[in-house]
């Protein structure tokens, strides 16, 4: 039974992308396999930013993750109203912060 819903950092998508056998590969597998994974746009495009600028030729084992990997996306707002989230340090993160908020109220 999935009944976790986790959205996980881009950083340890990256290894687990690259290095399955990683404790960050190890860690998403199980959550693929006991849970469901949730993404929103803004890690897609950033795993995409990564990957072809510090990974260029290790692109084609995201789209392989993509493909193969079942995960809820939600779509990451265009716009932010950063005033509605006073407390959030790293405003970097905002725009997860946001959609993982926008699927809770789904």
């Amino acid at each position: 039974m999935k009944n976790m819903k986790i959205m996980i950092d881009t950083n340890v998508l990256v290894f687990a992308i690259l290095y399955p056998a990683s404790i960050p590969g190890k860690a998403v597998a199980k959550v693929i396999s006991n849970h469901k994974l949730v993404l929103c746009s803004f890690i897609i495009e950033e795993l995409h930013r990564i990957l072809s600028r510090k990974f260029k030729d290790k692109t084609v084992y995201l789209e392989e993750f993509l493909r193969k990997v079942a995960f809820e996306l939600v779509d990451t707002p265009l716009v932010i109203d950063s005033t509605k989230y006073p407390n959030i340090r790293d405003k970097m993160y905002l725009p997860i912060l946001v959609s993982a908020i926008m699927r809770e109220q789904t």
